[in-house]
């Protein structure tokens, strides 16, 4: 999902994966997740139909945990390709948002 620059969790992201009715405030993780089964998943299936709602692993915690560890596996390859060339660049642009907070943004 960061590759194609889109949310991952949207205004509803508590409780059970509701498959038989759309809840269109889901984010994208859980829409995927539904496309997922619908499209055959049956072990995906399993976990979100047979396990106790506690053991979904859908919750907000849950991706933001799954968000986690996707910026340190990025954050991990970044520095291993700087590491290996010989020249890099850096570029920072800051910018105030609307709550008058500024925010700096550094890119590599």
């Amino acid at each position: 999902m960061a590759h194609q620059n889109i949310s991952f969790r949207g205004h509803y992201d508590n409780g059970r994966l509701v498959l038989v009715k759309p809840i269109e405030m889901d984010g994208n993780f859980r829409a995927l997740l539904k496309m997922r089964i619908q499209a055959g998943d049956e072990n995906l299936n399993k976990l979100i139909t047979l396990f106790a709602k506690n053991a979904q692993y859908t919750s907000k915690t849950i991706q933001n945990e799954i968000l986690q560890c996707s910026s340190d596996l990025v954050c991990k390859e970044v520095l291993q390709r700087v590491k290996q060339s010989k020249f890099y660049f850096l570029l920072c642009d800051e910018t105030t948002d609307s709550a008058s907070k500024e925010q700096l943004v550094l890119v590599l």
